[in-house]
């Protein structure tokens, strides 16, 4: 009855959903370690944890971050390790680094200026249920007015071939969708399979990392998925 109250049977199913809806995303959580490494990192890094309190984090500090924000990274409960090398790893080779200290089924990777919710990283873990053979699962990423600045891009070997970089907004997605290329700014690991695949090549110090592990994954005929369900902000150049 639109409007009116719900019969006390039906109140009831409505907690019972609640109760585990919370239930599951407490599982899944504690299927997840999330990994973000840091580099003259913004406060919205403080942002970023919070939305994701109840999944636990490696931090990799590379330098040159301002101690008042790592006092209080280092005030979250969710963060396991803590780690600041002698020098600046890079992205790539800090984040090799942390996941060798990884011992969950998922990893996290997200940058300090991403923002998205615990219910958007479980529908990525949804896409591994749906497709297990799946490598990695990414967001659709939109920026701090909501914007979608997503590209359904692929590998520059590919694209020359088909033209099938476009943005999102123009193909608007309806289902989940098989994409050969992802920014590392935001992306769930299926770790039983990068474990065998190695994640990011260590001659990379800094960008095309992603475009690396991607092309390993292509040659190897294992998929990279972009779930519509799940959304993501990116500020871009604030990590």
């Amino acid at each position: 009855m639109a409007g009116g109250k719900l019969p006390p049977r039906q109140k009831m199913i409505g907690m019972m959903y609640l109760v585990l809806t919370a239930l599951l995303a407490m599982n899944v959580s504690k299927d997840i370690t999330g990994i973000i490494i840091l580099y003259d990192t913004t406060i919205e890094i403080i942002d970023c944890l919070k939305r994701l309190e109840d999944i636990k984090f490696i931090i990799v500090d590379n330098g040159k971050c301002d101690k008042e924000i790592i006092n209080k990274i280092l005030k979250f409960k969710n963060i396991i390790k803590y780690f600041k090398p002698k020098k600046n790893l890079g992205f790539g080779r800090a984040n090799n680094f942390a996941f060798k200290h990884v011992d969950t089924k998922y990893t996290l990777l997200i940058n300090a200026d991403v923002k998205t919710s615990v219910k958007d990283v479980e529908e990525l873990v949804n896409t591994f249920i749906k497709y297990p053979n799946t490598g990695i699962s990414v967001p659709i990423l939109v920026d701090e007015y909501d914007t979608n600045i997503d590209f359904l891009e692929s590998l520059p070997e590919i694209s020359s071939r088909f033209n099938y970089q476009s943005t999102v907004n123009e193909k608007i997605m309806s289902g989940d969708t098989c994409i050969t290329f992802c920014w590392a700014a935001i992306m769930l690991l299926n770790n039983k399979i990068i474990e065998n695949t190695k994640l990011f090549n260590k001659k990379y110090f800094l960008y095309w990392e992603d475009y690396d592990l991607c092309r390993k994954l292509y040659n190897k005929k294992i998929p990279i998925i972009k779930t519509y369900l799940s959304h993501a902000q990116h500020l871009r150049h604030k990590s």
